[in-house]
């Protein structure tokens, strides 16, 4: 299995509908950071999983500095988006969206989870997971495992 991740900044304007009262209600903008991840059992004709410009121009070609009421057809929530976004590109399982300092939303396709821990946020650490879960191993929460561990034969 092949992974990539890529990372780009996307600027945009939005209002929420809330069920209750917020300043989110008021137009306002932000520079959302979008991380995209992608994995294929096998690589396209170029040798790659999906070239990492496509993956970027896709989505800011149609959001960048635009109005996300205007263009997209759902309330515009860092979850909302996420989703969408994971949605416009074949190979994509997981995209986290950080909407400001501390604030971000994730969607992680369905069945998938696994490669999505607060704890497991590089490809190595979930790699790392994948590797003890093939072996029936509990994931632990005490960081990446060792690389003895990790070239121990599978059961």
């Amino acid at each position: 299995m092949y992974y990539i991740t890529k990372t780009f900044e996307l600027a945009g304007c939005h209002r929420l509908e809330l069920s209750y009262p917020s300043k989110c209600s008021r137009l306002h903008g932000h520079n959302w950071i979008v991380t995209v991840h992608c994995r294929s059992r096998e690589l396209n004709a170029d040798g790659m999983v999906i070239d990492f410009s496509h993956i970027k121009e896709r989505i800011t070609a149609y959001l960048d500095h635009g109005n996300f009421n205007e263009l997209l057809p759902f309330n515009p929530t860092a979850e909302n988006i996420a989703r969408w976004v994971c949605d416009q590109i074949d190979t994509c399982y997981r995209v986290d969206v950080k909407e400001s300092e501390g604030n971000v939303a994730s969607y992680v396709v369905e069945g998938l989870e696994l490669f999505h821990h607060q704890n497991a946020s590089s490809i190595e650490s979930q790699r790392d997971i994948l590797l003890l879960a093939r072996r029936g191993v509990p994931y632990r929460d005490s960081g990446s495992i060792s690389a003895s561990e990790r070239m121990q034969p599978q059961v």
